[in-house]
């Protein structure tokens, strides 16, 4: 999945220091829990770089905001 020291499950330190983490679908949607999702989906596709072929993908996710019902709202 990703290069260098893993500092935790998807998540990787490289040599430079560079964090990184490498989401998958459901964690968005953990993420975004108090959020409607119209659409979640990973796109994926190949490129090379310096002559090795590697797969790259992103999430993409479309999220609403659910308008809350006026007598669930909290008062703040």
């Amino acid at each position: 999945m990703g290069q260098g020291e893993e500092a935790e499950e998807g998540t990787f330190r490289r040599g430079s220091g560079i964090i990184t983490h490498y989401f998958r679908e459901g964690e968005i949607a953990a993420m975004f829990s108090g959020l409607k999702i119209d659409l979640i989906r990973t796109h994926g596709w190949r490129m090379k770089i310096r002559g090795e072929e590697l797969v790259r993908s992103e999430v993409e996710g479309v999220l609403v905001k659910v308008e809350q019902n006026p007598s669930e709202r909290t008062m703040n």
